[in-house]
């Protein structure tokens, strides 16, 4: 009797979803699960906001707040939230998914449900059955859908997080924050502290970049930023990558609608100075900066004004008037106009900045977690 009953609100559920049809799809839904949800997203969303992915929690929603949300009714709020993600098929393909969903298994407790189900595909060109799974609850004798499960269990470990970084930065020792650059070093998770081991910035950061002209690059949950001594951002997480400051500025990296890496280069207050266009970017040193397009390397100034033209495979920043370079398979040393100065008989290293290709999505990263400090 369960299957029949469970089946028949899986079809309804499945087949409201793919028609869009919001009336009905929130009938289909716990009304105190949709709250909860809410309710979690909003206090996510806002506690989030400090480390520059609000923005992400929140796109699915058009331009709403977070706390606009609890403004929205539940049909407003589900619509907006599986609105621009369900696929769009005509009525009879919609039909035949739903015709042919077979329940394969029922794992239920008194008002608990898990259900393992197949139907036919038609997501594909290729004809075979699709398998997936659905957990439902019982309220006053009816069989709900669960809104998103196992988002209880994402939203706990965002607050764990959260309130563990919160702690962390508690115990910052803000006396040391005249210490020089040069006299600050990393340590894991990642934090900062003398070279007489005194900790300066308690560890808290996915990933850090070394103090330079007084700020640091660091990595809080996905996004990187800029903190101060104290640990107080001044710059808000909000790049995919970022390098450390050189004469007065950062190269910082976004994500075009492409998904290519871009880089362009801030000042110390956050300001963008020279626009996202180029394929990848060394440091500033002595006026210039190397920067990639189109595959080759050329140097810029702060103007942002080609003064090497691109056609170098490689290159370093200069130093003392001289930068190596790669052109053709051969090694050079060339001077601020880019005019040939030497060969160089054997590949050296090059100096521009390396791609942060960070792409653990552990916060705590694989051998330190916030329970070793505490």
């Amino acid at each position: 009797m369960i299957e029949k009953v469970i089946l028949e609100r899986l079809r309804g559920y499945t087949e409201a979803f793919y028609h869009k049809d919001f009336d009905k799809l929130v009938n289909y839904l716990h009304q105190d699960e949709i709250k909860s949800f809410r309710e979690n997203l909003e206090w996510v969303a806002k506690a989030m906001e400090p480390f520059g992915e609000t923005e992400g929690l929140m796109s699915l929603f058009q331009g709403i707040s977070a706390e606009e949300l609890t403004l929205l009714s539940d049909k407003e709020f589900v619509a907006m939230f599986f609105g621009n993600t369900i696929q769009k098929f005509e009525h009879k393909e919609i039909m035949k998914m739903v015709d042919s969903i077979r329940i394969d298994e029922i794992d239920h407790a008194e008002y608990i449900a898990t259900v393992a189900y197949s139907f036919d595909n038609i997501f594909e060109e290729s004809s075979f059955r699709m398998g997936s799974e659905l957990s439902l609850i019982k309220s006053q004798g009816i069989w709900y859908v669960l809104f998103r499960p196992g988002m209880e269990e994402a939203f706990s470990r965002y607050k764990f997080e959260i309130e563990n970084f919160r702690v962390a930065k508690q115990k910052d020792n803000s006396d040391f924050a005249d210490t020089k650059d040069e006299d600050i070093e990393t340590f894991g998770l990642y934090g900062f502290r003398t070279y007489g081991e005194d900790i300066i910035i308690y560890p808290r950061f996915k990933a850090v970049d070394g103090f330079s002209e007084g700020l640091a690059a660091v990595k809080a949950f996905n996004k990187w930023g800029y903190i101060n001594k104290k640990g107080d951002f001044v710059i808000k997480p909000s790049f995919l990558d970022a390098a450390s400051f050189s004469e007065g500025l950062a190269k910082v990296g976004q994500l075009t609608s492409n998904l290519d890496r871009v880089y362009g280069f801030i000042n110390k207050k956050g300001k963008l100075i020279i626009d996202y266009k180029y394929q990848d970017a060394g440091s500033f040193s002595e006026g210039l900066a190397a920067v990639q397009l189109n595959g080759l390397w050329g140097y810029i100034n702060r103007k942002a004004e080609v003064v090497i033209n691109f056609i170098y495979q490689d290159v370093a920043p200069f130093e003392g008037g001289e930068a190596r370079v790669e052109h053709a398979g051969d090694f050079f040393v060339i001077d601020y106009n880019g005019v040939v100065l030497r060969d160089i008989d054997d590949e050296m290293i090059f100096g521009h900045d390396d791609d942060d290709d960070d792409d653990d999505d552990d916060f705590f990263g694989e051998d330190d977690s916030y329970e070793d400090y505490f």
